[in-house]
């Protein structure tokens, strides 16, 4: 009796027939009028697929079957499964340059006060202050715009993570920088683009940071205005990037 080859043998010869096309960095752009929903698909395959009826099979209906269901459905590659993980924006009140604020201790979520001179180092009872990863992050980044509502000047903007508060420690454990950027806020009341991409994997149930530096600030309190898009990539458990 034969027997059915293992998929996972097989799985590699299979990649070495596509790695063996040569082709790179080419999408396929796929217009909506080019997909279809699942009964079409379901209807193509019971019309055109037979058993015992003379033309129930062709190979050009295989072909149309094959590149419409690819058309049709998420192509990790291509599409990639990017996922909003919170959305946020307020007020920075700052005093000085080398303040790195997070938020408030009591003012209200977006009302940005609270702040340390030691970006390595966030208050545990200010947790409620950072969004927790929901579930396993790929390529975890941000988007945003930034405004000197005061004075004019460089801010800086970082992404950090961190573990949740164990309920001993005065500071949170393990905080590791995601990324950073500063922006050059030129013209005063004026908005300004910013964003932070990296390649940093964080775990599900993990603090995700914002931290806004007044780098350029000149005197007195200077408020900034922000708007930040937290995002990440999905896969699943054992994906990598190889």
């Amino acid at each position: 009796m034969p027997t059915t080859d293992n998929y996972t043998t097989t799985a590699a010869s299979y990649k070495n027939l596509f790695q063996g096309q040569g082709r790179t960095n080419a999408p396929a752009a796929v217009n909506a009028n080019e997909q279809y929903d699942r009964d079409n698909l379901l209807h193509f395959i019971e019309d055109k697929f037979k058993s015992n009826v003379k033309g129930g099979f062709s190979l050009i209906n295989l072909r149309a079957f094959l590149h419409t269901l690819v058309k049709s459905i998420r192509n990790q590659a291509d599409d990639k499964s990017y996922v909003v993980i919170g959305n946020r924006g307020g007020r920075v009140s700052t005093g000085d340059a080398g303040r790195f604020y997070y938020g408030s201790s009591g003012s209200g979520y977006n009302t940005f006060s609270s702040y340390t001179s030691n970006e390595l180092s966030l208050s545990a009872q200010d947790s409620f202050n950072a969004i927790s990863a929901p579930f396993e992050l790929f390529n975890v980044a941000c988007k945003g715009t930034i405004q000197n509502g005061t004075d004019r000047g460089d801010v800086t903007i970082k992404l950090c993570y961190s573990d949740q508060d164990n309920g001993v420690d005065a500071d949170v454990q393990n905080l590791t920088q995601i990324g950073s950027t500063t922006v050059d806020c030129a013209i005063t009341d004026t908005g300004y683009d910013y964003s932070i991409s990296s390649v940093v994997k964080v775990p599900a149930g993990k603090l995700i940071w914002l931290l806004i530096e007044n780098t350029g600030h000149t005197s007195g309190t200077e408020y900034l205005y922000f708007t930040n898009c937290l995002y990440a990539t999905t896969h699943s458990t054992n994906w990598t990037s190889s």
